[in-house]
């Protein structure tokens, strides 16, 4: 995971997104499902921010447990995909996930 919260606004990131759902939504996409019959189903994508690609350079210490023998250099990774703990994760996915719905002719109202 990446440590997020030393990054800094429009060095690391420029947009943020956070994706919330109004209760009032849930609420009445449950009493359709009820007043229909249909079966309500819930999915958890426990690996949806490992697949969005970064379009900005972010770049982040090594990992601890990552050892090269023999240089006192400092190193550091260039991300090419977004990690859990970026601020800008979350915006991403949703970019990816939005691009895939429309593109199978869902239409956001």
């Amino acid at each position: 995971m990446a440590r997020g919260f030393s990054q800094i606004h429009g060095i690391d990131y420029d947009k943020v997104y956070v994706n919330v759902t109004k209760f009032m939504s849930i609420k009445t996409m449950l009493v359709l499902g009820a007043i229909l019959d249909l079966e309500i189903h819930q999915m958890d994508i426990k690996c949806a921010f490992y697949n969005g690609k970064l379009f900005q350079g972010v770049y982040m210490m090594k990992p601890e447990r990552f050892k090269v023998s023999r240089t006192k250099q400092i190193l550091v990774c260039k991300l090419k995909k977004s990690i859990y703990g970026l601020k800008q994760s979350q915006r991403v996915w949703n970019t990816i996930i939005n691009n895939f719905l429309k593109g199978n002719r869902f239409v956001r109202y």
